[in-house]
């Protein structure tokens, strides 16, 4: 289709930029937080750098969920969750959605109409049933959970923080 990919590491800035200036980007696409290594991309940085060249920004969202992570706010021009994951809840049904400007999503639903799958009943209400505990019954517990944890190892004497790393979640989830 024409279309040719360069590989970088998204939390990688310097990397980013090079990518802008070597090429002629038209969409970055990236995970954050990403898989395997849970990273987290600064969206608004990344969306700046973006859009000053032209590109538009893609962030798969699927496991910070679309509770704890807001990419369109941050900068992001569409936004991926894998239905199958946190937002459905269950592992039991397959599906995805996206989120975007209206113009954008139209745009992919004509070239999904022509090319992808059809949601069936079923499907879609077992995604609805398990969106009614994503909030409260599971995300919010997940999260406090985490929140125990962290503060834990924050006091824990054999965990050590590494000078190098900074973590500024309202500019990651905001």
């Amino acid at each position: 289709m024409g279309i040719s990919v360069t590989i970088i590491d998204p939390a990688d800035i310097e990397s980013l930029k090079g990518a802008l200036d070597q090429n002629n980007v038209t969409l970055f696409f990236t995970e954050s937080p990403t898989n395997p290594f849970l990273r987290c991309v600064d969206i608004e940085l990344v969306s700046q750098l973006c859009h000053d060249k032209g590109a538009l920004v893609c962030v798969d969202g699927t496991f910070a969920s679309p509770v704890n992570q807001k990419a369109l706010t941050l900068g992001g021009d569409l936004v991926l969750h894998s239905a199958t994951k946190f937002i459905a809840g269950h592992n039991d049904v397959l599906g995805g959605c996206i989120s975007g400007s209206e113009e954008l999503v139209s745009k992919i639903r004509q070239y999904h109409h022509v090319i992808g799958g059809v949601l069936n009943p079923n499907a879609a209400y077992m995604i609805l049933r398990g969106m009614k505990t994503l909030l409260h019954l599971r995300v919010e517990y997940q999260n406090s959970t985490a929140i125990k944890m962290a503060q834990f190892l924050e006091k824990h004497p054999k965990v050590h923080e590494k000078s190098n790393l900074v973590f500024s979640p309202s500019r990651v989830f905001g």
